[in-house]
């Protein structure tokens, strides 16, 4: 992380960059307008519309040089879902000497990373933040997918091990543990897993209903849009008994997103 005193930035801007980081958008955004020739305050303001939860100002185009550029140019592909650019931008703005660097920058980063499928890049930013961060359920939840889209399965096993007395149970972590279990073949410990499902039913067992499943795996995929709630269920768990994990997450959170 920079020092902000480090940084070859005036009072303002130091005190702008502050802001940003603890939250103070309008305060930014304010510093940004009493300043208007200023390329690095105006740059930053852009970041605060897109950080606040209630913006109103979307940047248009990019104008301006300041040290921010790059990354305001990876938010603007960001939000306008062209990932690719955006991870592009942000690992260009990371490369940058001297750059400024927060818990809001990296956080976004890992969002970049991971919505522009680079899972490696976007593990990367986490650990670093699990440095500090370690114990959150969001970095645990965020670590845990992306070791799972990385197939590292068994390194997704031994972390969940690590960190599972931190977590409360949720959903996503406790099916791509589940699911990564059932990848490796150790059927029973996925299904222990997997029966602590928050869903209103209890999952049945593998060996009770893996033939029914199997036998009705066509005729459920063929509607997979008009199923109810324990079709579906038996529809993923089809899936996971063809090994076909992605597929059997999707299913699973269909129920899940049903139950809401």
């Amino acid at each position: 992380m920079n020092s902000l005193i480090e940084l070859s930035l005036n009072k303002i801007e130091k005190e702008s960059l502050e802001n940003f980081e603890v939250g103070s958008y309008e305060d930014v955004v304010l510093s940004s307008k009493e300043n208007p020739g200023n390329d690095f305050l105006n740059h930053l303001a852009i970041l605060a519309n897109y950080e606040s939860e209630s913006f109103k100002i979307v940047a248009t185009e990019i104008t301006g040089e300041s040290i921010l550029k790059k990354l305001v140019l990876s938010y603007f592909y960001f939000y306008r879902l062209n990932y690719k650019s955006a991870f592009k931008e942000f690992k260009e703005y990371l490369a940058i000497e001297n750059r400024p660097l927060s818990n809001t920058i990296m956080n976004f980063g890992i969002k970049v990373g991971m919505n522009s499928d680079n899972y490696d890049y976007a593990l990367n930013l986490i650990n670093k933040q699990n440095e500090i961060n370690h114990t959150e359920n969001l970095f645990i939840k965020l670590k845990v997918e992306c070791l799972y889209n990385l197939k590292r399965h068994g390194d997704l096993i031994e972390y969940f091990k690590k960190v599972n007395r931190y977590l409360e149970i949720d959903f996503e972590v406790y099916l791509k543990v589940g699911l990564s279990l059932n990848a490796l073949s150790r059927y029973k410990e996925a299904e222990a897993i997997l029966t602590k499902i928050p869903l209103k039913q209890s999952l049945p067992s593998y060996e009770e209903k893996k033939k029914e499943y199997l036998k009705s795996f066509k005729e459920y995929e063929s509607k997979a849009d008009s199923l109810n709630e324990r079709q579906l269920k038996d529809l993923g768990f089809a899936y996971l008994f063809n090994a076909d994990y992605k597929k059997a997450e999707e299913v699973f959170s269909k129920v899940f997103i049903s139950q809401e």
